[in-house]
């Protein structure tokens, strides 16, 4: 029995692995942190037909914690940015504060 995963055709993310198929999304490198891990995986059993039936709202649930670790991720660069331009070019505080 193989048990590498392949790539069902039409699907990009979904794989099946010998008799059961699952959801793998890949996280951006520099969300895995946040996210927790580098690869969002979730098995949706053996029938096809159910793993067609759960494939997007799979996906979209997975997608929707990346975009999440994104916006915090991006909320975070603006605070720190805020943050930095209190301080002159050397990282000291200006004297006329």
């Amino acid at each position: 029995m193989n048990q590498n995963p392949t790539r069902v055709e039409g699907h990009d993310y979904l794989y099946q692995r010998g008799r059961r198929y699952v959801v793998r999304v890949q996280v951006p490198r520099e969300l895995r942190l946040a996210v927790g891990r580098g690869e969002l995986k979730k098995s949706l059993g053996g029938d096809f037909l159910r793993a067609k039936r759960e494939y997007h709202a799979t996906v979209a649930e997975f997608l929707g914690r990346i975009d999440a670790a994104r916006r915090q991720s991006a909320e975070r660069g603006q605070g720190q940015s805020a943050f930095r331009s209190c301080f002159d070019d050397e990282g000291r505080l200006p004297q006329n504060v």
